[in-house]
Formats: C-alpha cells, structure tokens, sequence
C-alpha cells in the first residue's frame, strides 16, 4: 500500500496511525507562509520567512512537504495563470516565479524535505476535459515548476453536477487520467501524491446549505461505493495520497468513505 496521510488539524480528527494513515506530513498554506495584515494573510508579496522557518526546522528529514498556495488569495500574486468564466487561461510567469523562489529557499533551509504545490497543475473546472489543448499548452508553460518539485499534488475533487461532468464518473475518471498524463509527460520521474476529498465539491460549495448543518452534511457526502471506485483508480497510480476533509465537520466514524478506506488499507 502506497502511503496515505491526512492532516489532523483539518477536520478534527482523531488519531488514524492505528488503521495505517499517516499525520507527520507538514501543511503550509496562507496562515503559515504569509506576513498578516489585521490577521489575514497577504499574499500580495514574499512569504514571512521567520514564520515558514520556524515550522520546516522543527521536521524530520524526508517529510513530504504540501504547499497550499493558492494563488486567488491576497491579490494573486502566487498564481501561475488567470481565468475568466469562459474557460480562458491567461499564463502568470511572475506567479511561477515566486513559486520557484520558494522552492529554492526551503531547500536552503532544509534540503532534506520533500516539496510539491497543491493543485499545479490545475486541473480545476471543465478546461481538462472540454477544452484539452489550451489545457495542455498551460501545462507546458508551467512544466519548469513541476520538474522542480519532488512530487506532484493534482487535486481530485469531484462533482455530482451532471452539467460539469455528463457522462458521471467515467468523466470525472478521464479528468484524473489527463492529468496523470500530463504530469508523467511533463515532469518524469517525479511522484504524483494526489490529493482527494470525499464529498461532493460542488454541492459543498451551494450557497443555498451553510457547511454546519448536518444536512448540508449528508447531502454533501459521497456513497460508498463512488468513493471505493474513486480509490480503485487513484491509488495504483499515485506514489503516494493526501486525503483532505471539510475543516468544519465533525468527525463521523461511521461515514461511508471511511469504512471504505479501512477496507482498502486492510488489503
């Protein structure tokens, strides 16, 4: 079994050493890597070193490294690339920039970590599938940073809108393929940790539920049995799994996705 780690301080959960899941990656994302302005995080510029610092001194040597940079946070600097509702990808190389610059002051700070951006490439919306070439051509641009890294971290997130993805889960499994595609391509001899959520990511974003309620969150969980088809795809050819929860729901023992996850980590 490839190695599987989830955050403990997203989501609430409990320790999952015991069933073979792993706590020990480091996460760093908007509150950990950037200066604060009346408390939130600026992303406008160059990290907070001391802070960034002060949480990749304190690891153990091989730690995989999750960098959750998002680049529409703090005026988009970080972004590699701008799109509008119309699926038009605009290249950022200065987002790409900053992102290397980053790569390279950690590992003169600690060179024994190991680094991947969350979501580069994006293979968020419908550009993967419904528009492939200008899809692959953002790919290329972006090729420079995804050899840089010591894994790729593609974003599964997946939905039940049938508008996004008609053909169901066969879509949302060519939407997966395309990117392993392009990051075994682009980037060889790199590892792919993807990282996957078990919920309806369009239905958790609906306005019209608050994320609290109980019944946003049972109409936001994904059954069984998509999730077990999900794993059956993703882990044979992955190098490794981030498995990402809702930050405000409790944790449920007896959820679907989970049982179905202990049952892949029996074998």
């Amino acid at each position: 079994m490839i190695p599987i780690y989830h955050f403990r301080r997203v989501g609430k959960s409990p320790d999952l050493t015991a069933h073979g899941i792993r706590h020990d990656a480091e996460f760093i994302g908007h509150y950990e890597a950037f200066p604060r302005i009346k408390n939130v995080p600026d992303a406008s510029g160059w990290i907070d070193e001391p802070r960034v610092r002060g949480h990749i001194e304190r690891l153990a040597p091989g730690t995989p490294v999750f960098l959750n940079i998002e680049g529409q946070h703090g005026g988009g600097a970080w972004a590699t690339y701008t799109g509008d509702s119309m699926g038009n990808v605009t290249f950022r190389e200065e987002g790409m920039a900053l992102r290397l610059r980053l790569l390279a002051w950690i590992r003169k700070v600690r060179p024994d970590l190991r680094l991947g951006y969350y979501r580069e490439p994006s293979g968020h919306g419908g550009l993967v599938l419904k528009r492939p070439e200008d899809w692959r051509e953002y790919v290329q641009l972006v090729a420079p940073l995804l050899r840089e890294q010591d894994s790729s971290i593609p974003q599964f997130y997946f939905y039940r809108d049938p508008g996004i993805w008609p053909d169901g889960l066969d879509d949302a499994l060519l939407w997966c393929e395309r990117q392993f595609e392009a990051l075994r391509c682009y980037a060889p001899g790199r590892e792919i940790w993807p990282v996957v959520w078990p919920v309806w990511y369009d239905l958790w974003r609906d306005p019209g539920r608050h994320p609290s309620t109980a019944e946003h969150r049972d109409c936001c969980a994904m059954p069984g049995h998509v999730w077990r088809a999900i794993l059956d795809y993703v882990l044979p050819r992955s190098d490794g799994l981030f498995i990402w929860r809702q930050g405000g729901s409790p944790w449920d023992d007896d959820a679907p996705w989970w049982h179905v996850t202990k049952e892949k980590l029996r074998g």
